[in-house]
């Protein structure tokens, strides 16, 4: 079942700062500034928090258009699940082959590497690299050999490079998909049966990587549109002006709905659809943290970073 989203992409965030509802908004008001708004559409403000205001809010952006965007409404008893998620920027995952001090002649060394993205991987998703032992053969020359066998099978989706007595091997940029955009791979590294000496350590794990402009490009270009878990894009001809910015990094906020809504699903789709909103803050954005420490506050919620974040 598909979620309903509802995207806010922020640039900014300014307490005092509001637009007339209605009209031109204030001189000083920013391209993709949000604020945060109550049910009576005032702004809420920090003394709210210590009043314990108890009812619904509103995120809410004032477009070029001279339009008031207004999220779904948030009501603090209504969320199933409140995250936040400091910038991450994405992992290659990267894996060590270690290479015996005294190589056999004749003798095969090697893995296999198998793509867990490929449906077909017994046959395709699968590949053995290996090299024979020569006369002569060091560790070091049996290192490079792996390496230029590996680099040289443009099938494969890692790079190979040498570190120490090992071959390193790194996930490259992966295969093309939907638009055309690249996504980075994961994969698994196993060693062929009967190697002998070698090991397999892994250094660096696969991360997506969170905030990444594609990311937020995507569920702009996808959502902002109008979708609303249907497919009907005809209805959208004329496209909103674009807040995704190539140039920034962005914090995330989902807010879990525990509600669902025919209120907020459009061309008779199903009505059971839950609500989800999310708001895409750019990580440098004037006021993000003034934001979040509102937003935890009316929340009721202290939440910790994610310590594997990377700034």
């Amino acid at each position: 079942m598909r979620r309903v989203e509802e995207v806010i992409i922020a640039s900014s965030y300014v307490a005092t700062e509001m637009p007339k509802i209605g009209a031109v908004g204030t001189a000083t008001w920013a391209d993709g500034g949000i604020n945060i708004l109550k049910e009576d559409m005032s702004e809420l403000v920090t003394a709210d928090i210590t009043a314990a205001y108890d009812g619904p809010i509103h995120i809410t952006r004032f477009d070029r258009q001279n339009q008031l965007r207004l999220s779904f409404k948030i009501d603090k008893k209504e969320i199933r699940r409140y995250a936040y998620k400091d910038f991450a920027a994405e992992a290659f995952q990267v894996s060590d082959v270690s290479m015996p001090a005294a190589p056999v002649v004749g003798t095969a060394y090697g893995f296999y590497l198998i793509d867990p993205h490929d449906r077909e991987v017994v046959y395709n998703g699968r590949k053995l690299v290996y090299v024979v032992a020569v006369t002569g053969e060091t560790q070091a020359t049996l290192r490079d050999r792996l390496i230029a066998a590996v680099n040289s099978d443009a099938t494969l989706t890692v790079t190979a490079s040498a570190t120490g007595t090992s071959v390193r091997l790194t996930a490259d940029a992966g295969k093309k998909f939907l638009e055309g955009y690249e996504r980075h791979h994961a994969f698994t590294v196993a060693l062929y049966a009967g190697l002998i000496g070698e090991t397999i350590t892994a250094t660096t794990a696969h991360s997506l990587g969170c905030g990444e402009f594609m990311e937020v490009y995507n569920l702009e270009n996808d959502l902002d549109l109008g979708y609303k878990g249907h497919l009907n894009r005809v209805l959208y001809a004329d496209q909103p002006e674009r807040y995704a910015d190539s140039s920034c990094d962005y914090d995330m906020y989902v807010i879990e709905h525990n509600r669902v809504g025919g209120d907020s699903v459009a061309d008779n789709a199903s009505a059971s659809r839950p609500l989800t909103t999310i708001i895409a803050f750019k990580e440098s954005g004037t006021g993000a943290a003034a934001f979040k420490t509102l937003l935890d506050g009316y929340m009721g919620v202290e939440l910790d970073n994610n310590p594997n974040d990377a700034e």
